[in-house]
């Protein structure tokens, strides 16, 4: 027997009639060799012969290893930066239906809209509404504005179209309102 290696009671339970020959005596005592020298198979080896494919369908082949607190020690299933591919628009957990809130503001995913300006796709609810209204879409210089001062409330009767003075001139006007109120609350307050 050589002095490096022990050798095991057992066979070899791949069936080929090998004793399991161990690499130390721990693993004897531990009953941790199952196989012979030419049979055993690691956890690497397992997935040597098998060709693995990129699950976000790019037709990429995955190789190597990945560890995680989860799983352990296990093979790659995207290559790396494919794992958010399948989770796009629709089938993202997140998706809504193209909807978002912005600063009160509601905003549609409409792509290709010449005032699309988040990431490119969304646009103004209230802007969509007024020019479906009108029949055309709004020139640079046209503005809507809420009458009643909710940002999500998109009915057409609370829309108003103006431009950039005009609409400079209502909220002025608004402002100049609210300090008289606040002026005539103030006794009352005190």
């Amino acid at each position: 027997m050589n002095e490096t290696s022990f050798t095991d009671k057992r066979l070899c339970e791949c069936g080929c009639g090998k004793e399991v020959v161990s690499r130390s005596p721990r693993e004897c005592d531990r009953r941790r060799v199952r196989f012979c020298f030419g049979h055993r198979k690691t956890w690497r080896t397992r997935f040597r012969g098998i060709k693995r494919y990129c699950a976000c369908g790019c037709g990429e082949a995955a190789s190597g290893f990945t560890n995680s607190k989860k799983l352990g020690l296990h093979p790659k299933v995207y290559i790396n930066g494919h794992n958010t591919r399948s989770r796009h628009r629709e089938t993202h957990p997140m998706w809504n239906g193209g909807i978002m809130i912005h600063k009160g503001y509601v905003l549609v995913r409409c792509d290709g809209h010449p005032r699309a300006w988040y990431r490119g796709e969304y646009v103004y609810e209230h802007i969509l509404v007024m020019e479906r209204h009108l029949g055309r879409y709004l020139t640079e210089d046209e503005i809507v504005h809420h009458i009643n001062g909710n940002r999500g409330d998109n009915r057409l009767e609370n829309l108003f179209l103006t431009n950039n003075q005009e609409h400079q001139k209502i909220h002025a006007q608004e402002r100049q309102i609210a300090k008289l109120r606040i002026l005539m609350l103030r006794p009352y307050i005190s």
